[in-house]
């Protein structure tokens, strides 16, 4: 299982809380540190503010960063994982059977 967590470089605390969360799963390693792009310098888009046009952007380029073929989590940094996300991700090819989801 692959994947990473969006974290704007500034946010130290949250980076710290989701290593630890993944630490406590038995997922640190497998899901990296991904630098959300932040909003200096950046337009507002299509209605949307520079922070949401921001956080868009970082999760289209974690998902660019991605293996073509497999599996791949992209929480942002203050995502809360339950106890079940590692079973239910070590058997990827559950989730591709129905009634599991191909987007979570």
């Amino acid at each position: 299982m692959n994947g990473c967590f969006i974290n704007l470089q500034e946010s130290t605390g949250r980076r710290a809380a989701m290593e630890a969360q993944l630490r406590m799963l038995g997922l640190h390693g497998a899901i990296a540190r991904f630098e959300a792009i932040g909003i200096e310098g950046l337009p507002s888009a299509g209605g949307a503010s520079r922070r949401e046009h921001a956080c868009f952007l970082s999760h289209a380029a974690a998902i660019e960063s991605a293996p073509a073929d497999g599996f791949f989590l992209v929480p942002e940094d203050d995502a809360q994982l339950g106890r079940a996300p590692p079973a239910l991700l070590r058997d990827v090819d559950a989730l591709a059977r129905p009634p599991h989801c191909h987007l979570v």
